[in-house]
């Protein structure tokens, strides 16, 4: 089963009706640029073929209800006035897109979502960063706003940055908004230029390996 097809399912399992918006974003590896994206360096990431998924549809109130499929675990917070929950910091990612959206003067209702992701979360792979630009694509598919790529990322990257407390920099949030599949992606950190690389042969391949060391920024 495909994770749309499984945040799909648990939605109508969870709300009872079907979702009428939907988002992916891929994670992340590294293959160059470790720190220096924060430092105007050079990175050379690759997007993964693992990733978040976020269903939902209006909810009508200024309620939203969000479901994460894989710790069974709710949230309900004001669209206007989200409040970290210490029980649920997964949360603060989808609440900072939430609060960052509505700070570009954007407008926002209620929703109700179910998400789930395929990304190992502690493992250095941006599973948070992949659930800030899933958040952010689906609102912007159920509430229609104007923005571009990078505007996407940047959003993200604030999100972190002032809701969650992590002073990260745009790398994560850079591959999961412009990650292409069989390529890397490059940019310069201190003018934001970039451009996609191709692999080159067909026949390599870049292989992760769970070396079951947790990671974790906020720490």
């Amino acid at each position: 089963m495909s994770i749309r097809e499984s945040v799909v399912g648990s939605y109508r399992e969870y709300f009872g009706s079907d979702p009428v918006a939907g988002s992916f974003a891929p994670g992340r590896v590294e293959i160059m640029g470790n720190h220096t994206d924060y430092n105007g360096g050079f990175v050379l990431p690759a997007a993964l073929d693992k990733g978040a998924a976020m269903v939902g549809a209006k909810s009508g109130t200024n309620l939203c209800t969000v479901y994460a499929a894989d710790f069974k675990k709710q949230v309900q917070f004001d669209v206007h006035k989200p409040v970290a929950d210490p029980q649920n910091s997964w949360a603060s990612y989808v609440m900072g897109v939430v609060a960052q959206i509505q700070g570009l003067g954007h407008t926002l209702g209620g929703f109700n979502a179910v998400v789930a992701s395929t990304v190992p979360a502690g493992a250095g792979l941006s599973s948070s960063a992949a659930l800030e630009v899933a958040t952010a694509l689906f609102l912007k598919e159920l509430f229609p706003f104007s923005i571009d790529k990078m505007g996407v990322a940047k959003l993200c990257q604030r999100a972190e940055n002032e809701f969650v407390g992590v002073a990260c920099g745009i790398l994560d949030q850079f591959s999961s908004v412009f990650g292409q599949q069989d390529s890397l992606l490059f940019l310069d950190c201190k003018d934001l230029s970039n451009d996609v690389i191709k692999m080159g042969r067909e026949d390599l391949a870049i292989v992760v390996c769970d070396s079951n060391v947790k990671h974790a920024l906020t720490g």
